[in-house]
């Protein structure tokens, strides 16, 4: 079967600014990405693989949740304008990503099925004719809550 498919922080991502002090975090992060003057993002959030949900997330270059208050946006930003233009990009690699994995899996299950029917003797009919179904492509929405 194939792999899980994997979402790219680049492509669901914005750098909206950078941190105005040192991010606190318990335990205390090593990471250089949540100190003083590293960049902050505002990024699309995937949650669940069966039904998922999208949402905004402040955070860090290593994708890991910010509270908003210890970002300096960068001027002239409009948060309304950030959260259309990361539901296109997030809309666009989801389609890709859904497109790609469904057929991966459908040739997944052909090979199983051709397999199954060398060892039977048996006619070979191809999963991918019978509608066998692969994940569904869940879009995001610039009305999406933020997460913190």
């Amino acid at each position: 079967m194939p792999e899980e498919p994997i979402y790219k922080f680049s492509e669901s991502a914005l750098q909206v600014g950078h941190f105005k002090e040192d991010v606190p975090g318990y335990p205390p992060s090593l990471s250089p990405n949540r100190k003083k003057g590293g960049k902050a993002y505002l990024m699309v959030k995937r949650v669940g693989s069966n039904e998922p949900m999208t949402f905004f997330l402040w955070c860090d270059a290593d994708g890991k949740p910010v509270n908003k208050r210890y970002i300096q946006m960068a001027e002239g930003l409009d948060v309304e304008d950030l959260k259309r233009h990361l539901m296109v990009m997030y809309n666009q690699q989801e389609m890709m990503v859904v497109m790609d994995y469904n057929e991966a899996l459908m040739v997944a299950k052909d090979r199983m099925a051709l397999r199954r029917c060398e060892i039977k003797g048996v006619t070979y009919e191809l999963p991918a004719d019978q509608g066998v179904e692969g994940r569904e492509i869940w879009p995001c929405s610039e009305k999406d809550l933020e997460l913190n």
